[in-house]
């Protein structure tokens, strides 16, 4: 008379008396769509040790409404559809909707290698008062192309990666990449104290005037 634990589809009824009269019933269960999670948009982390990652995406059939159950890295968990100021590593999202049903999706967010500035010779300044220093550098990972900029005493500016014809003092250097990405460090050149002379003493003997110089 009753049935249970039924599956979708047309289900047909036919019941007979005892004088073998018959009728029959003709019914259908239905079923919801399956749980689908589409992924809209995901933006991966635009500079190493930034938390600007992204996941957008839609969730479409079973029975609404839905319930969202986000884990990530370093005990991250979120309730929204979509989540965002995300730092790089893994995120899964369960998916349930008003019938119990689930569906699961993981996505990964990226974050690109820091940037490196090797220093690859400095060359101070030979003589005191002298424009002869020198710095080279080589910029790895991040984001190619690179844009230089050079900072040093009396108003100095480059945008070359290595600078050359330098006088004494602090020069910074910034390099910033195609993500907009920034790496700065700093260099000092030195010069030698300047060549002083002091004259210790002048003396006349027999006419003829001496002087001694200590340097």
């Amino acid at each position: 008379d009753d049935i249970s634990d039924l599956i979708a589809g047309v289900y047909q009824l036919t019941v007979t008396d005892s004088v073998q009269c018959t009728e029959t019933f003709t019914d259908t269960v239905k079923q919801p769509d399956s749980l689908q999670i589409k992924l809209d948009s995901l933006h991966n982390i635009s500079c190493n040790g930034y938390g600007d990652g992204a996941i957008w995406d839609t969730v479409s059939g079973g029975t609404i409404p839905y319930e969202y159950t986000w884990n990530g890295p370093g005990g991250y968990s979120s309730s929204n559809e979509d989540i965002n100021s995300l730092e790089a590593g893994d995120y899964h999202l369960t998916i349930e909707d008003k019938n119990h049903c689930k569906q699961y999706y993981s996505a990964t967010i990226t974050e690109p290698d820091p940037m490196i500035i090797t220093i690859d010779t400095t060359k101070n300044i030979s003589c005191n008062g002298g424009s002869n220093g020198s710095i080279a550098l080589t910029v790895t990972d991040g984001t190619t192309p690179y844009v230089y900029n050079w900072s040093g005493p009396n108003g100095f500016t480059s945008t070359n990666d290595d600078i050359s014809g330098l006088e004494a003092g602090t020069y910074n250097f910034t390099v910033t990449d195609s993500s907009g990405c920034e790496k700065t460090t700093s260099i000092t050149l030195t010069e030698p104290n300047a060549i002083n002379i002091t004259i210790d003493s002048i003396f006349s003997s027999s006419g003829k005037i001496s002087a001694y110089i200590l340097v």
